[in-house]
């Protein structure tokens, strides 16, 4: 069997997925080892999977020298065979070319076209200009010939594989038809499902009253700490004491911001999660990560969607236009027009019917293993 390297942003909604993927090749016995930093140390260990520690990587696109270095330093330890490293990651990727590993990229937001890229065109394309000198200088000093697939200059696809680019997304969710980059296969939503990942119990159900979970972001990006705030306290406004029971999913770093919380308010800050709350949720209120929606789809939960960054804009519209979900502009939010969305989408038949066609589409455990036997077809060549 083969020594397989997984590489994963630093965020739960990248993390988790490629842990899905994982846990089927460690199954099928596959010696596979995920490099992470050592708060996700637990969550590897719970996949099944060997943990092996790095201190570079958190930003993507900052010290791409010293996650290069440190990176290759791994795969001389480890040997792997393949390294399935996230498509926004050019380091690992980069150390992998170095060394002649085969590496297979995966994105978990929804692909979108250069020419429906959020943003304007023009800074779009200086911005791209500028990364590239900056992924050519990184690419010289190790040895590396200059890029000549442009596409890698794209802060989402600077890992982008040759060979094989898992999308792992509900293929519904694309909103134009597009050529996909070279080597890409639609998987589907990938999932690391354990059952006992959260300590806590669903509170007593009051029959009359709905289940409202409300989701936050993992993502740390400028600017999200003050609006996740905001989102927050809307919410919690629109649902007082009464009216619903709210589960409010968010880490530390967000209770603090929010501060104490009314009895009816269950914080749930172990993860993975959606999969445990989901099942039992009326209404969902979420920032628009592909993660969240496809699970929320499975469910057949309907949602309201509150893009918090212009990178969710776009996902938002689309659920919008397959009718499985309200959006409102994070500028125009108020807990008033919060709750008489909540209250629209949980009155709306027709939205639990679209969501029912999709929800038989959305398997996570089959996504795994499409995405593994692809693994494995690379791992044969």
């Amino acid at each position: 069997m083969a020594r397989i390297a997984i590489v994963s942003q630093w965020l739960l909604g990248h993390l988790v997925p490629a842990l899905g993927i994982g846990a089927e090749l460690a199954e099928r016995g596959h010696d596979v080892s995920v490099l992470s930093p050592d708060s996700f140390r637990p969550l590897v260990e719970q996949a099944g999977l060997r943990f092996v520690e790095v201190i570079c990587g958190k930003y993507p696109h900052k010290f791409m020298d010293a996650t290069l270095r440190e990176t290759d330093e791994i795969y001389k330890q480890l040997h792997p065979d393949l390294v399935l490293c996230d498509s926004a990651l050019s380091a690992p990727a980069y150390a992998a070319e170095k060394r002649g590993l085969p590496w297979v990229s995966y994105q978990t937001a929804v692909y979108t076209s250069d020419e429906h890229l959020p943003g304007v065109k023009r800074v779009n394309e200086r911005m791209r200009t500028i990364y590239q000198q900056e992924l050519n200088t990184l690419r010289h000093d190790y040895g590396l010939p200059p890029l000549t697939d442009m596409a890698r200059t794209r802060g989402d696809l600077a890992g982008l594989s040759a060979e094989l680019h898992l999308m792992l997304f509900l293929e519904e969710l694309l909103s134009e038809q597009v050529e996909l980059p070279h080597g890409s296969q639609i998987v589907g939503p990938c999932a690391f499902e354990p059952e006992a990942s959260a300590p806590y119990t669903m509170a007593a159900r009051d029959p009359q009253l709905p289940n409202v979970v409300v989701c936050t972001s993992s993502a740390d990006k400028p600017g999200y700490a003050e609006l996740t705030q905001r989102y927050v306290e809307q919410a919690l406004t629109a649902f007082p004491q009464g009216t619903a029971q709210v589960y409010l999913v968010a880490d530390e770093a967000v209770a603090n911001l929010v501060g104490s919380t009314p009895d009816h308010v269950h914080w749930v800050q172990s993860f993975p999660n959606h999969h445990l709350l989901f099942p039992h949720a009326d209404v969902i209120v979420t920032h628009g990560g592909c993660g969240t929606l496809q699970k929320a789809i499975r469910c057949q939960v309907p949602m309201v969607v509150i893009p918090l960054g212009i990178d969710h804009i776009r996902l938002a519209e689309r659920c919008e236009e397959l009718g499985i979900a309200k959006v409102m502009r994070m500028e125009a939010m108020h807990a008033e027009l919060l709750q008489q969305s909540a209250t629209q989408a949980l009155q709306d038949v027709e939205m639990k019917q679209k969501l029912a066609q999709l929800s038989g589409k959305v398997d996570e455990q089959r996504s795994n293993r499409r995405a593994a036997d692809e693994i494995e077809k690379q791992l044969a060549r």
